[in-house]
């Protein structure tokens, strides 16, 4: 499976309500991990072939059969350090290929070193033809 990454400036996509309820419809699926306090670490895999959150279109150097999007994976700053985010990536990873996607698609700041890392040791492919520059968007805390 090719995971591309479309480099953003800033967050590319504007999280709303509706797109959030969408989130919990299937074939989307978010993953929490909780301990006795509650949220540590959550993660958002989102089917959005032929809507707007669909990220697989701006992709020039590969045209996938099936796409999905890696829409967000958040920990919970303490928690940081702790390979959450690449456990959750590679669970929705694993749910993407048993429903047969062939390309997961996500967006990351450039300057979220801590994501861009994670990406790089998990060895997923870029589309650097693209880089997508949106308004900057509040930032999101679990």
């Amino acid at each position: 499976m090719a995971i591309w990454l479309i480099i953003s400036v800033y967050d590319l996509r504007k999280n709303t309500e509706k797109m959030f309820l969408q989130c919990t419809q299937f074939p989307n699926i978010t993953v929490i991990m909780k301990d006795k306090q509650g949220v540590v670490a959550l993660a958002i895999f989102v089917d959005a072939n032929g809507t707007e959150e669909d990220l697989s279109g701006n992709l020039v150097l590969y045209k996938p059969k099936k796409a999905g999007n890696i829409k967000l994976v958040m920990v919970r700053e303490k928690y940081r350090g702790n390979r959450l985010q690449k456990i959750l990536m590679l669970f929705l990873e694993r749910y993407a290929v048993e429903k047969g996607y062939t390309c997961l698609c996500t967006t990351v700041s450039d300057k979220n070193k801590y994501s861009l890392n994670n990406i790089v040791q998990l060895s997923y492919e870029y589309d650097l033809s693209l880089i997508h520059i949106s308004e900057p968007t509040r930032q999101a805390e679990i």
